[in-house]
């Protein structure tokens, strides 16, 4: 709740800063989707990036929360510790959050512009994209048959019907044809790793708290 609430942009300021220091009580108190949330939001901001740091940290060292690792893992990558980072992505994965399968996939894909220091493989990129269930996943997938490369064949049908499946889940997707193959970039920001924590953020909050409710069944 707090989560949709913040992103309101007709939110009063007196009202937003009080649920930031409801949530800042949160944190330390140690509830770990506050940590989480909380940390997160505060990296998209270069002034309070140490603090987002310190509470994602607190997360993933002190509680071993999968989403933590995840985002501190997006993080360095995306502050070219490609190394560090992509480690990260995959404690995450080991511990149980499939997210982390979704961006290990789009390093590995040889359509993606995401750079991690790993070989481009379309085999191995599919084996993990196929974990995930969210609509990025499939188109990924479906981008990766319908232009072929080393590993994987081209094949125009499984393209088309993976990409039937993701259009269910998201309409807004656009046509396979028209999708845009990009470059691995070096360059510090990759706009595909910012789109991917955006979305991320506003999507975890639930499945948190949804996850810590479950585990003190």
């Amino acid at each position: 709740m707090l989560a949709v609430l913040l992103q309101k942009e007709e939110l009063p300021e007196e009202l937003r800063v009080q649920l930031f220091r409801f949530l800042q009580m949160s944190c330390n108190a140690g509830y770990v989707p506050a940590l989480i949330y909380f940390g997160s939001i505060l990296l998209q901001n270069p002034e309070s990036e140490s603090a987002g740091l310190s509470y994602l940290q607190i997360a993933a060292e002190g509680y071993q929360s999968a989403e933590a690792y995840y985002f501190l893992g997006v993080y360095l990558l995306d502050h070219q510790q490609k190394e560090q980072g992509y480690m990260l992505l995959e404690e995450s994965l080991a511990k149980g959050f499939k997210g982390a399968a979704y961006v290990i996939g789009k390093i590995l894909s040889p359509l993606s512009e995401i750079d991690a220091g790993k070989p481009k493989d379309g085999k191995a990129a599919l084996e993990m994209l196929q974990q995930c269930e969210n609509p990025e996943a499939k188109l990924e997938m479906a981008r990766i048959y319908f232009q072929g490369c080393k590993e994987v064949p081209k094949d125009i049908g499984k393209a088309n019907e993976i990409y039937k499946e993701a259009k269910e889940l998201d309409p807004s997707l656009p046509p396979l044809e028209e999708i845009e193959v990009k470059q691995p970039t070096s360059t510090k920001k990759s706009k595909a790793l910012v789109a991917i924590v955006a979305v991320s953020i506003v999507s975890l909050f639930g499945f948190l708290v949804y996850n810590q409710i479950r585990r003190h069944k």
